[in-house]
């Protein structure tokens, strides 16, 4: 009996010691795993937050590039509206200009059509006065002397040829005048629709310009608003990471420092509890 109560506790022990050995293998491969995971997580964790600090600093380069962008186009339509206000007062002065020109010219075709007509009516005066004075009454041949001539219409008969010459000289040079004149004026009135025509295509095509670079710096706000969100969401993403990372090595350190030395450890625990089980059986 006593023999038997022995052999049943040498069993106990043994089948102890056998639990004891799957335990501690059971931690040993269960510490393998914990250390794989940790390696993993840690691993992936500084892939993830590299991958993320290369998207951090290309998104920091497109909101610093597209900032840029829409400053120089905030130039270039500032600069755009700067030339149309040119544009339009000047030819708003030119306008102002036509038609004050043209006012003068207006006046200047009236004087000169006026002392045209005075002219022309002095000159037929004249012209019919020294007609008068050449066509004198013939003497009567029952006169037994003829009439002294008149030397005064002599005289005014020889110089009515000059007069008359010399008013016809100035009356042409008064359509001379006019003739250049509105010569003059055409050619202002030809210049001026051109200009217009001109500078008007001009303000058409910087307006269309400004509609452009408009459309251009609108496509380039949305595309920085985006890149700020995606910026913000970057940021907490690595911020996140740091925080796994913190966690990963608070719960990995301690295991991956001392891992081979657990190992060991545990390696010579089984071989002693092994051989403490075949001692038994010895004894058995």
């Amino acid at each position: 009996l006593a023999t038997s109560v022995e052999l049943d506790s040498f069993g106990k022990v043994k089948k102890a010691i056998d639990d004891m050995v799957a335990e501690i293998l059971q931690e040993k491969e269960d510490e393998v795993k914990y250390r794989d995971t940790c390696i993993s997580g840690l691993n992936e964790n500084e892939r993830t937050t590299a991958k993320e600090l290369h998207s951090k600093k290309n998104l920091e380069a497109k909101i610093e590039g597209l900032g840029l962008t829409i400053t120089g186009l905030n130039g270039t339509i500032d600069g755009l509206n700067s030339e149309i206000a040119d544009l339009k007062k000047e030819r708003e002065e030119a306008s102002a200009n036509r038609k004050e020109e043209k006012s003068d010219y207006e006046a200047l075709m009236a004087d000169q059509k006026q002392a045209e007509a005075l002219l022309q009516k002095a000159y037929d005066t004249l012209k019919l006065k020294f007609a008068a004075l050449v066509q004198q009454p013939p003497p009567s041949p029952f006169a037994s002397k003829p009439p002294p001539p008149d030397l005064k219409a002599v005289e005014k008969n020889r110089e009515a040829p000059g007069v008359l010459l010399m008013i016809e000289h100035i009356i042409e040079n008064t359509k001379n005048m006019q003739q250049a004149a509105t010569d003059a004026e055409a050619e202002a009135q030809d210049a001026y629709t051109q200009y217009v025509e001109e500078t008007t295509k001009s303000v058409e095509a910087k307006e269309a310009a400004i509609l452009d670079r408009t459309q251009e710096r609108a496509q380039a706000q949305k595309e920085l608003e985006e890149a700020k969100m995606d910026l913000d969401g970057t940021i907490t993403e690595i911020d996140a990471l740091a925080k796994s990372e913190g966690d990963l090595h608070a719960s990995c350190d301690y295991l991956l420092k001392n891992f081979d030395v657990r190992q060991e450890a545990r390696v010579q625990e089984v071989e002693a509890l092994r051989q403490a089980k075949a001692f038994l059986a010895g004894m058995e």
